[in-house]
């Protein structure tokens, strides 16, 4: 009798161990490696994404659009173990939040019904609407419009070191709706600025942004050294304007994502001849040099024109034959540039293509 007893006891204690072995292997929602692709830009479709640690026989998603009370049932078929599975949502334009029930069946003949809650957002990037001419730097605003709603602005103020002058964040309340004027204002620095950041938010967070800098910028060079009387550029010289062509690149993509850039070409002489001669010679090397960055490749539209011996860049007596005269100065900029050097905003040719 003892025995038996014994015996059946023993027994009952290995089922239990058992029992209790199967239910801690248990699937559970975590084994799903559930995972979310449900921010998506322009036409992308939302994703859920699977990457079960144990096989999967078949699994059905039913999704409930919290927005529009639509139901819809996302289905797949076996996924080995650590095999990845990608179920696209049908989903329309804007934000919502789906409740999801999921019925599962396990490779081990185990099921398990689970459920779950996201979000899911599809965003178009935002654009703006600007040109130079809604830049006020003296004033200190900038007029713009969004291609959809704005809620937010940021402000950065840098100095020509790049150094911060201000910076500013503000949250607009109401915000402005998309291709709403949107007017952005900023108070008076404790120096002059070189370069406005602006960027504006939409309410997903969705940004854009835009480099404002300085509307003219000379390009630093050496100067084309053209025989005497002469406007055709010397082969001995173009080494210089290739360096050029690579400064002006640089400028153009630091400074052109706003600015509507156009090239200028200004030519000067010094006093050695005659005066109508000297600014007709002027003219033709401008021209010159003009026609060289087109044949490279410039498309910003380039004009020129000649100053002659009227703006000195050191001043000499006449019949003066000076180097430093004998220049032409580059500039970069939304309007004809008008300066100490350049003093006329008018009468500036625009070279042909």
């Amino acid at each position: 009798m003892s025995r038996l007893i014994a015996f059946v006891c023993l027994s009952f204690c290995l089922l239990s161990v058992s029992a209790l072995s199967a239910s801690a292997l248990a699937a559970t929602p975590e084994d799903l490696g559930l995972g979310y692709l449900t921010a998506v830009k322009e036409s992308a479709q939302p994703m859920l994404v699977l990457k079960p640690t144990a096989a999967i026989t078949s699994v059905a998603f039913t999704l409930t659009d919290r927005s529009t009370g639509k139901v819809q049932v996302v289905r797949a078929g076996a996924i080995g173990k650590g095999a990845t599975k990608r179920l696209p949502i049908a989903f329309d334009d804007g934000r919502t939040t789906f409740d999801g029930a999921i019925a599962v069946t396990w490779a081990s003949g185990e099921t398990g019904d689970y459920t779950v809650t996201f979000d899911a957002v599809r965003y178009h990037a935002l654009k703006l609407d600007m040109t130079w001419e809604d830049v006020d730097l003296d004033h200190r605003v900038v007029h713009c419009r969004a291609s959809h709603e704005v809620e937010k602005i940021a402000i950065v103020l840098e100095d020509e070191r790049g150094d911060v002058i201000t910076r500013e964040e503000r949250v607009l309340d109401p915000p402005v709706a998309g291709g709403e004027p949107l007017t952005i204002a900023w108070p008076e620095a404790s120096r002059a600025p070189s370069r406005l950041k602006l960027q504006v938010y939409d309410p997903d967070g969705v940004w854009a942004s835009m480099d404002i800098t300085p509307f003219t910028i000379q390009v630093p060079h050496d100067e084309v050294q053209f025989e005497l009387g002469h406007a055709d550029i010397p082969k001995a010289e173009i080494p210089k304007l290739e360096k050029t062509l690579a400064t002006m690149r640089a400028a153009m993509r630091q400074h052109g994502s706003l600015l509507d850039l156009k090239l200028f070409i200004a030519g000067y002489t010094d006093t050695v001849g005659d005066h109508t001669k000297n600014q007709a010679l002027s003219l033709a090397r401008a021209a010159a040099i003009s026609r060289w960055f087109r044949g490279k490749g410039v498309r910003l539209p380039i004009f020129y024109r000649g100053f002659g011996e009227d703006e000195l860049a050191v001043a000499t007596p006449d019949d003066t034959d000076e180097v430093r005269n004998r220049r032409a100065l580059y500039i970069l900029s939304v309007y004809p540039p008008l300066g100490v050097r350049v003093v006329a905003a008018t009468g500036w040719e625009e070279l042909q293509p």
